[in-house]
């Protein structure tokens, strides 16, 4: 039985508490996607164990990211903030997730609209978050299992 997974994470920035969650299939798939395509051969050299250096892989990242159009970017941003809540405590006794950025792209909470660094690190958060599951367990080979007997214009794949 597979075991069920975190719905969502909680990280600390900035004297703020933020709640990570899940994106939606549809756009999990397409943000997966375009992120995977993008950094594919990153990802099959740590795989592979043929690049292990972290400065590497970070300066690899940032070039790759760095070639998506502003519009490409921007939706990939505004995806990943859109499954970011902030914390806050109601009256020290409750709390309120408010969301920090809509679908649309309007900011949710005051203060994140010209603090670059915990935008940044939300949407590192929620894309490590949300792509984790990829990764885990046996998770790919799974679903590669799935189309074992799948033939497509009579060819195996």
């Amino acid at each position: 039985m597979q075991q069920k997974r975190e719905a969502h994470k909680t990280v600390d920035l900035a004297g703020r508490r933020f709640k990570i969650g899940r994106l939606d299939a549809l756009t999990g798939s397409w943000f997966a996607t375009k992120l995977v395509s993008r950094l594919s051969g990153i990802a099959m050299g740590i795989m592979g164990g043929t690049i292990t250096d972290t400065s590497y892989v970070a300066m690899a990242v940032t070039e790759e990211i760095g070639r998506m159009t502003r519009a490409e970017f921007l939706e990939l941003e505004t995806d990943a903030l859109s499954v970011v809540a902030e914390v806050t405590d109601i009256g020290g006794v409750a709390q309120a997730d408010i969301p920090v950025m809509s679908r649309n792209g309007s900011w949710g909470v005051a203060g994140l609209e010209d603090d670059i660094i915990t935008v940044m690190a939300l949407v590192v958060h929620s894309a490590v978050f949300n792509l984790s599951p990829f990764f885990e367990g046996n998770a790919l080979n799974t679903a590669k299992e799935s189309f074992k007997d799948l033939h497509l214009f009579d060819a195996k794949i």
